[in-house]
């Protein structure tokens, strides 16, 4: 991938379903969205050709790029027509099936092209929200996944950090997301809780640090790590409605996840 350039390891150049040109209006954001499943690039294109739909890039479980579409174009990628003429639609391979979050390498490819983009069209530093938006802004849609989930922290630090470097002809200094790095943060693990004791008081910080830690460790994707805590939900269902102590999640959720391994 040239990054200064923006060209991509791979080109498949779609002959239908997008809109040439973008009828006057400016590129002001990037757009992102996750494949529902491990698609190769040639993949993503194929999909494409018997559905109405398209985006201009796609990062594959490997970290290589592919481009389907100009940037001078307009892809159908958004579900919202002013979305679409003033984005880049980004899209990136899960590491499994619809559940799975996105590998290291697709992160970090999916991150850097970002801020590539971001550089190349003077659209500012990427920031969440602001001129990086997922899919679901613009429509009901489970899009992008753990991108607006688990790994968005770690997306964005990544782009932000590639923003930065870019500017100023360097790398960046902070190291690229590992697998670990991909697991649960303490704020994630708060909402799991509250989710599975349903609203009831979960303890104090301290013993929900306890669990981070522990799911941190043990968990690699926050898929799996919720799907074993929602498993929990009819066993802590039985216990009496004054509460759910921490310890008793931590012990539960240690075993459930341990078993699950």
């Amino acid at each position: 991938m040239d990054w200064t350039n923006l060209i991509a390891d791979e080109n498949w150049w779609m002959e239908k379903h997008f809109t040439p040109g973008r009828g006057g209006r400016r590129i002001t954001k990037t757009v992102i969205h996750h494949n529902a499943g491990r698609l190769s690039i040639k993949g993503c294109y194929d999909v494409w050709q018997t559905r109405q739909a398209s985006a201009h890039y796609q990062v594959d479980a490997y970290g290589r790029i592919g481009q389907y579409v100009h940037d001078s174009d307009t892809a159908w990628h958004a579900a919202n027509n002013d979305a679409n003429a003033t984005s880049i639609g980004i899209e990136h391979a899960n590491s499994g099936d619809a559940s799975s979050p996105v590998t290291a390498e697709t992160l970090e490819a999916g991150a850097h092209l970002v801020a590539a983009i971001h550089r190349h069209y003077d659209l500012g530093r990427p920031a969440w929200l602001v001129n990086v938006f997922p899919h679901n802004h613009y429509t009901q849609t489970g899009c992008p996944g753990h991108l607006a989930g688990s790994q968005n922290s770690a997306y964005m630090a990544r782009a932000q950090a590639w923003y930065d470097a870019m500017g100023s002809g360097t790398t960046p200094t902070t190291p690229s997301p590992q697998e670990d790095d991909m697991a649960l943060t303490e704020d994630d693990i708060t909402r799991i809780a509250a989710k599975v004791t349903d609203g009831l008081r979960i303890g104090p910080s301290g013993q929900q640090a306890t669990l981070a830690s522990f799911v941190h460790a043990a968990a690699r994707d926050s898929a799996a790590a919720l799907r074993a805590v929602e498993a929990l939900r009819a066993d802590l269902a039985k216990v009496a409605s004054g509460g759910v102590s921490a310890d008793a999640i931590v012990d539960a959720v240690v075993a459930r996840i341990k078993a699950s391994r």
